[in-house]
C-alpha cells in the first residue's frame, strides 16, 4: 500500500475489499475484472471481459482479454496471451510467449514455453516443462467451468 497503482477503466475493474494489486504500469480496463490476491504488473493488460482471481499472477508483459480467466495461483508471465474463453488454474505456469485461446483449459502443475500454442476444447494438466502445440485433435474436451459459480449456502 502507499504506493501508486496501475490504470483501470473505473472501480468496476478491481474489487474493493480484496487483496488485489495493480503495479504502477499495468492495466485492467474495459470490463476485465481483478479481485482475491490476484497480481497485475509488469506492463500487462488485462482487458475486455477478461477475469483474474484468487493467487493468480499476469506480469511481464502478458495479456489477458476477451473472456480469458486466470484464477487459484496460475501464472501468466513473459509475452504470453490468453483469450477467448480460455481458463488458466491451479498452479499451471505459462511463459516465454506461450498462447492459449478457444475453450483450452490449462491446470494442474503444467509449465508451458517456447511459444507453445494451446487452442481449441484442449485440456492440458500436469505436464512438465512442455513447449509444442496443442489443439482439439490431440486432447479430449472436459465438461464446461462455471467461472461464476453460485455462492455455497454454508
Amino acid at each position: 500500500k502507499d504506493q501508486d497503482g496501475g490504470f483501470v477503466s473505473g472501480p468496476h475493474n478491481i474489487a474493493a475489499n480484496d487483496d488485489c494489486w495493480i503495479a504502477y504500469n499495468a492495466a485492467v480496463i474495459g470490463n476485465a475484472h481483478i479481485s482475491g490476491k490476484a497480481f497485475v504488473g509488469d506492463s500487462a493488460v488485462i482487458k475486455d471481459n477478461a477475469k483474474v482471481t484468487g493467487r493468480a499472477r499476469v506480469d511481464s508483459s502478458a495479456c489477458v482479454y476477451e473472456n480469458a480467466f486466470v484464477t487459484d495461483s496460475a501464472i501468466v508471465t513473459d509475452n504470453t496471451r490468453v483469450y477467448g474463453k480460455a481458463i488458466i488454474r491451479d498452479n499451471a505456469k505459462l511463459f516465454d510467449g506461450t498462447r492459449v485461446w478457444d475453450k483450452a483449459i490449462v491446470g494442474g502443475y503444467t509449465r508451458l514455453y517456447g511459444y507453445s500454442t494451446v487452442h481449441g476444447q484442449a485440456y492440458l494438466a500436469d505436464l512438465y516443462h512442455t513447449q509444442g502445440k496443442y489443439d482439439k485433435d490431440i486432447y479430449e474436451p472436459i465438461p464446461a467451468v462455471d467461472i461464476n459459480p453460485a455462492p455455497k449456502p454454508w
